[in-house]
């Protein structure tokens, strides 16, 4: 009986490779999901687990390599990308711990649907569902770190999660001193100023280095946009102060 099972579960095994071979060949005739991974995604996430015969893995692989092929072809065309968010609730029912799906969504998914929110719902799951023994679980709670400050302006949320990447085992030096930084700066521009200069001298993620140079450029611009309000009402002030002497 068990070598039966045994044969059944190898010939759907095989039969599900035969699907993902197909996939694979009939992916670039269509411009739509594909076939397999439009009917997985018809089905609520909560379920995929129970339906996929043991082979969650795989089935999360699948569903991965169709979002990365489509959202390239949807950012090129300049298509909606709503779509993603489907792709990625599945796959982190399919496969929670893969650390790859939350640095996607820490970093590339805020800025192709501009939804912070999202981001943090998913990063917090990977905060639960990957092993903290993983050399780069850290990156998880300093993505959430970053999602509040640079998407959110939220120093206190942002300073939280820095604070827990800086716990983390395998987390660089630099990371106690961003969240002890990050807890001292307020709405002060400057002080965002210098901690953003502090982040760009330690952090190497070219998707971080680019949306923190953005930032800071938008915050200069905003400093000198503040030096000329300010010029300009003592320039006012003297004007009418002068007007009223003569």
């Amino acid at each position: 009986m068990g070598y039966k099972l045994y044969q059944v579960k190898g010939l759907l095994f095989l039969a599900l490779c035969l699907c993902v071979i197909v996939w694979c060949v009939e992916y670039d005739k269509s411009q739509k999901h594909s076939e397999p991974a439009r009917q997985l995604l018809s089905i609520p996430s909560d379920y995929l687990p129970f339906i996929t015969i043991g082979h969650k893995s795989l089935i999360a692989d699948i569903l991965w390599m169709d979002l990365i092929f489509k959202l390239g072809d949807a950012i090129k065309k300049k298509n909606n990308k709503d779509f993603v968010l489907d792709y990625l609730w599945a796959i982190s029912e399919l496969s929670p711990s893969f650390q790859g799906l939350y640095e996607f969504s820490g970093t590339i998914l805020p800025q192709v649907l501009h939804d912070p929110h999202s981001s943090i719902s998913l990063l917090k799951r990977g905060l639960e569902s990957v092993s903290k023994n993983n050399e780069r679980y850290w990156f998880i709670p300093f993505y959430l770190g970053f999602v509040y400050y640079y998407y959110l302006n939220d120093n206190i949320n942002a300073a939280k999660y820095f604070e827990i990447a800086s716990r983390c085992d395998f987390s660089p030096r630099y990371m106690a001193l961003l969240a002890a930084s990050m807890k001292t700066s307020s709405v002060n521009i400057h002080d965002n100023i210098k901690f953003i200069d502090n982040m760009l001298e330690q952090i190497e993620d070219p998707y971080i280095v680019a949306s923190l140079r953005k930032k800071r450029e938008k915050l200069v611009d905003k400093l000198n946009l503040q030096w000329w309000n300010e010029y300009f009402y003592y320039l006012d002030m003297d004007y009418l102060l002068n007007s009223n002497v003569r």
